[in-house]
């Protein structure tokens, strides 16, 4: 039996918390953090994914007055996904535990990923308890999301699971070593294997601000995910094209056979109405083929999936003597 070595005194600890126009939230999370780490040697990272409101004044402030309080300042708004991995590719520590930055992820929590971390696992995942008070239309979306997109890939993504977890040093860099041009961070981690945990959580109430996560943006999360980990989409497009072509065949038999025998086949109406459908039908396999086809094309490019238009010096040093 091997023996377990692990001594959290000599590890370090990155949280990254990528913040979008959280100017009332991040000192509170920053205390929160520090208060629950005092007794680790940790550092965190802000990550200001383009915020519009006094959020890069207030991640400056903190950084000039606690050493270990890093950001990192994106060139524009690039998306949650991104600015997670522009944490990521610039955190330092032996385990990068990641959260938003709307005080909604426990930080308390952290102290169960460190002691599963301690205790062998490579990742340690949150699962959000469901929330009875959420509205119908956002349990049935979310349920209706994870079932369909586990039963179209080899993926097995359990409901409710949050960007609120802990990925080990080996996993960090295997996501930095990864040259996606979209991320699906939900769908990249279980993807990568490694030993994975799982804990159940109850989100905390937001203080400050209202949800990014708009529809739109939901809607985008939810295709990027489908299109990232399924070719099964365009599969069905051409069993359901090859099926309506035995039909179209069987019925154009059907005709020829009545009129050989004198009769005519009645039925504008149905062939409109057939003749819409199928239509539609192929606008929309169209439409899933571009989107495929549309970021292959995008891939292709090979563009950074963010810019940096400022960090904090220190971070700046570390990144230098790791890359050195």
């Amino acid at each position: 039996m091997q023996e377990n070595t692990f001594d959290i005194k000599t590890k370090k600890i990155s949280v990254v918390v990528p913040v979008l126009n959280e100017e009332q939230n991040v000192p509170l999370i920053c205390d929160k953090i520090t208060e629950v780490l005092k007794n680790y040697n940790f550092e965190i990272i802000f990550v200001d994914d383009g915020s519009t409101d006094r959020t890069l004044l207030q991640l400056q402030s903190l950084s000039s007055k606690h050493e270990n309080i890093n950001f990192i300042s994106l060139s524009r708004n690039w998306g949650h996904q991104c600015a997670l991995k522009a944490g990521l590719d610039h955190a330092t520590g032996d385990c990068v535990i990641s959260m938003d930055g709307d005080l909604q992820h426990p930080p308390e929590l952290m102290i169960t990923f460190i002691d599963r971390w301690s205790q062998g696992a490579d990742i340690v995942h949150s699962v959000r308890k469901e929330d009875p008070n959420l509205p119908f239309l956002k349990k049935f979306t979310s349920s209706t999301f994870y079932k369909i997109i586990n039963k179209i890939s080899n993926l097995n993504i359990k409901p409710g699971t949050a960007d609120f977890r802990l990925l080990d040093r080996k996993v960090v860099e295997a996501c930095r070593n990864l040259n996606e041009d979209v991320y699906f961070w939900r769908g990249i981690i279980p993807w990568l294997g490694f030993t994975q945990e799982y804990i159940e959580y109850e989100p905390n109430s937001r203080q400050y601000g209202k949800s990014k996560y708009n529809l739109k943006k939901m809607l985008g999360l939810a295709i990027n995910g489908v299109a990232s980990f399924s070719l099964i989409p365009l599969r069905a497009a051409s069993l359901i094209g090859s099926g309506v072509l035995l039909i179209a065949l069987a019925y154009l038999a059907y005709i020829i056979i009545q009129f050989l025998i004198g009769n005519t086949v009645p039925g504008w109406s149905s062939i409109m109405a057939a003749i819409l459908i199928l239509g539609a039908i192929q606008l929309i396999f169209l439409g899933t083929i571009g989107e495929y086809v549309g970021k292959t094309y995008l891939g292709s490019k090979k563009r950074p999936t963010y810019f940096i238009k400022e960090m904090n010096a220190q971070l700046l040093d570390k990144n230098r003597h790791k890359q050195m």
